[in-house]
């Protein structure tokens, strides 16, 4: 009887083995991963505002398929600009984003790249959407999907872009197998295989361009102020416009940034920038601010002597076109427009403090500076006849103050012989 009996354990123990070889057979299956995936395009691609970033951005949907359930790892490489990857399940509502709204990526190694791990299942439809973090981002993108089965890529949607795309896919067993795809490689077979696929974008017609800002938003009536433009599709732009005025001075510096010098004009008025493609929408607005007449914020010196001749800098704004400096009821001499934020000229001769005021084509100040002249006032000496002689002038006396000089004299002299006569009398 217990020779009977061993053969028992023996089966047992072969059944485990057997059991283990499965099993890691079974696990080495499920662990075997896929590679696939896709190019494009979003360069022409319709805009939206991008949910997560608030900004205007191009956007694209891309039917997928998965020929196996499990975790998949979707990498989108952006190339050149910060992209924004979406994952919707069924379908994407460009107007209701939160619709059917599974997953999202912005930046994974950095702006531009940006990764989805998450688990899909065969026999599901799903929309990645390709987007991007503000207006000025845009051009192709590369997919790479990594997971349990293979990518199938459906349509491409309408309108301009799209391009190509291309994919491989393997998978691990014994045998061969290929196949193709809309714009992605599948694989199928029970074996080693490969396979590359094209897809091909629709056609439609350019985007207009869209200006997202301006810097500095303000600047006089006059015009004349340069001004920056940034947004996207400014490549060929023939002209901008300040409401209905052109600016001078265009220079398209890339698809994403011009300069320009504003038009003169009033009020608020709208920008638009006109390229081959259309006209952009007048949703930026530039301010044109009035004339004012100009302010004074120094005076060196403040103070000088009373005969003049003092050179002063006044500093301030709105010096322009200045045509007269006032030091109380007298004009300033060699007067000199430095900028319109300094004016240099020399004193009149003046008594005590005085207000100082600019005129200018737009007005005089409302606020004066105050001016202190130091000494007495300038003296002068009077005769007859009219005659003026300022203390201290070295100038020839005229014909008019030697008469009254004589004059005088003559007068002295009578006075004093007559009161000679009284005394000797």
């Amino acid at each position: 009887m217990a020779a009977a009996s061993q053969p028992q354990p023996l089966r047992r123990r072969i059944v485990v083995v057997a059991a283990t070889i499965a099993l890691l057979s079974g696990a080495g299956r499920a662990t075997a991963q896929t590679t696939s995936g896709y190019s494009g395009d979003t360069t022409g691609r319709p805009r939206w505002t991008n949910p997560l970033s608030g900004n205007p951005a191009v956007y694209e949907p891309r039917e997928v398929h998965v020929t196996r359930s499990g975790v998949y790892t979707i990498y989108v490489d952006w190339g050149r600009y910060d992209g924004f990857l979406f994952l919707y399940e069924t379908a994407f509502d460009v107007n209701d984003w939160t619709r059917n709204f599974l997953d999202s990526s912005d930046d994974y190694t950095s702006a531009y790249d940006s990764q989805i791990t998450r688990h899909l299942d065969a026999g599901l439809t799903y929309v990645l959407v390709h987007s991007a973090y503000g207006a000025g981002g845009y051009g192709p993108y590369v997919v790479t999907v990594t997971g349990p089965g293979s990518l199938l890529l459906g349509p491409a949607p309408a309108g301009t872009g799209g391009g190509s795309g291309s994919g491989t896919g393997t998978s691990s067993g014994g045998g061969s197998g290929t196949g193709t795809g809309s714009g992605g490689g599948t694989a199928t077979g029970g074996g080693s295989g490969s396979g590359t696929g094209t897809g091909t974008g629709g056609t439609g017609s350019a985007q207009p361009p869209i200006v997202s800002s301006i810097a500095p938003g303000t600047g006089p009536e006059a015009g004349g102020t340069s001004v920056q433009l940034q947004g996207s599709g400014f490549t060929g732009a023939q002209a901008v416009r300040f409401g209905t005025s052109p600016a001078s001075g265009l220079q398209v510096l890339s698809d994403q940034r011009l300069r320009c010098v504003t038009p003169p004009g009033i009020g608020v008025q709208p920008i638009v920038v006109q390229t081959p493609a259309g006209t952009s929408a007048a949703n930026v607005t530039f301010a044109y601010l009035p004339a004012l007449p100009p302010t004074l914020s120094t005076l060196q010196p403040d103070s000088g002597l009373a005969v003049g001749g003092t050179p002063v800098t006044i500093t301030g704004s709105g010096f322009g076109g200045a045509s007269a400096v006032r030091f109380g009821p007298r004009t300033a001499a060699s007067l000199q427009v430095v900028s319109d934020h300094e004016i240099r000229c020399v004193t009149p001769p003046g008594t005590g403090v005085v207000p100082v005021y600019v005129t200018t084509p737009t007005g005089t100040n409302a606020t004066p500076l105050a001016f202190s002249y130091l000494g007495a006032a300038p003296a002068t000496k009077s005769g007859g006849g009219g005659c003026t002689l300022a203390a201290g002038s070295r100038s020839p006396a005229p014909l008019a103050c030697w008469i009254a000089l004589l004059a005088t004299l003559g007068v002295a002299r009578r006075w004093r012989r007559g009161a000679r006569a009284s005394a000797h009398g």
